[in-house]
């Protein structure tokens, strides 16, 4: 349980490092069916819809609207403050933000070029250690009218791959009208 909640702080850490704006407009849950959630995020006159699998659990009292969790994973929404024009722009930043926050960050790949809700989106993933964790993040940024927005998935380097196919269901389930 102590792990559980070190990571949980951890990654509520990173949070607060990684972005200076993480206010987003309202939510509106409502649910397909009893095992999964959908949230709604507006962003000027488009709204991002979220349904997460089985198994991932909103964090309550996050200051973010969309944070779950499922055993020691996290996964999340958040508006970012980059000042950045480029998705390529946005996720230099970003690397040079993690390279100076975490111990031994380390690329796995290079930057991918996706689609998330219709939108053209950057993933990239690495490793580091937090405190004495060693971690791995997959980080996605794409526009959504004038903001820039992170998806995020983080866990343990010993369990983060294990979850893949559950990041994979979540990107493909968002939608942007």
């Amino acid at each position: 349980m102590k792990k559980v909640l070190l990571i949980f702080l951890m990654l509520s850490v990173l949070v607060f490092a990684s972005c200076t704006n993480s206010n987003t407009a309202n939510t509106s849950p409502s649910s397909n069916n009893s095992s999964q959630q959908t949230n709604t995020t507006n962003s000027a006159s488009e709204k991002i819809n979220v349904t997460v699998p089985d198994g991932w659990k909103a964090v309550e009292g996050s200051v973010l609207e969309h944070q779950y969790m499922k055993n020691t994973a996290s996964f999340m929404i958040k508006k970012e403050a980059f000042s950045e024009t480029t998705l390529d722009g946005v996720v230099a930043a970003a690397e040079g933000i993690f390279k100076q926050s975490f111990t031994n960050y380390k690329a796995v790949g290079t930057p991918q070029s996706i689609k998330v809700g219709g939108k053209d989106a950057k993933k990239i993933i690495f490793t580091c250690e937090v405190g004495k964790l060693k971690m791995k993040y997959m980080y996605v940024y794409l526009f959504v009218g004038n903001d820039t927005y992170a998806i995020t998935f983080g866990d343990q380097q010993s369990t983060f791959d294990s979850l893949s196919a559950d990041y994979q269901t979540i990107l493909n389930a968002i939608t942007i009208k």
